[in-house]
């Protein structure tokens, strides 16, 4: 069985380009295709050599690479592929002449508050690869791994968690939360996004004595950069949140 620490959102990206050599006549210097390749985090997306379909079916350079007078090389990739390798959104603003990576982020959607257990409108909401599915689809799954298991927490300004789930490790989260105290909880959660902004799914309130879980499926083919879900419990007014949580992954 596998156990993780708590996780502090974060995310760092790195692309790394392999440049060769080789090159057509360009002004002040020269012109490469498709002489370097493109991985990320190690993984292979575009071999030395390929070339790129571009929506309207057409093969293009996947790797434009100008060699200057002194030999020095920049890489060029089109926004399009650079979209797809960080799974972010983008479209042109024909207005202000420019392409937009990622939503606007005065458009992220507000709270809402839902009830104990989770109403049937917060479940089968979809965010990136995570669903909130009912509770009772994680039964008797086997357990893989444990962020949190039956932690007490006393805190003045709210608690939160989470971390970046792997399909591998099993395709269900599950959330538990167990409010001590004699004031309301909320618990939230959502998933954030590549390039900014946050994606929300429904804010429950946990009545004093009440115990939530709330379910997540992740799917098959979620790739590590939009996995990351971010799960949080505070006080619905000023006083004080005391509550038990776990925290656990099911295949």
């Amino acid at each position: 069985m596998k156990r993780f620490g708590t996780f502090a959102a974060g995310m760092a990206v790195m692309l790394l380009i392999c440049s060769l050599a080789g090159g057509a006549s360009a002004a002040g210097g020269q012109v490469e295709f498709n002489r370097a390749g493109i991985s990320l985090f190690g993984e292979d997306h575009v071999r030395a050599g390929e070339s790129y379909t571009a929506p309207n079916g057409q093969q293009v350079p996947s790797v434009i690479t100008y060699v200057d007078n002194a030999g020095g090389k920049t890489n060029y990739l089109s926004v399009r592929q650079i979209s797809e390798l960080l799974n972010v959104d983008i479209n042109w603003d024909a207005q202000k002449n420019r392409v937009n990576f990622g939503q606007d982020r005065s458009a992220d959607q507000k709270l809402t508050i839902g009830t104990t257990p989770p109403e049937a409108g917060s479940q089968n909401t979809v965010h990136g690869p995570f669903t909130e599915i009912d509770p009772d689809k994680a039964a008797g799954k086997t357990l893989t791994g444990v962020l949190q298991d039956n932690t007490r927490v006393q805190t003045t300004c709210g608690y939160s968690t989470g971390g970046t789930f792997y399909p591998s490790n099993g395709n269900y989260i599950v959330l538990t939360v167990t409010n001590n105290g004699s004031t309301t909880q909320i618990s939230n959660a959502g998933r954030a996004r590549t390039l900014g902004g946050f994606d929300t799914f429904a804010s429950v309130r946990i009545a004093p004595g009440e115990t939530l879980t709330r379910a997540f499926y992740i799917a098959d083919d979620a790739k590590e950069l939009e996995s990351t879900l971010s799960l949080g419990v505070y006080d619905e007014g000023v006083a004080e949140s005391d509550i038990t949580v776990s925290l656990k992954q099911y295949e």
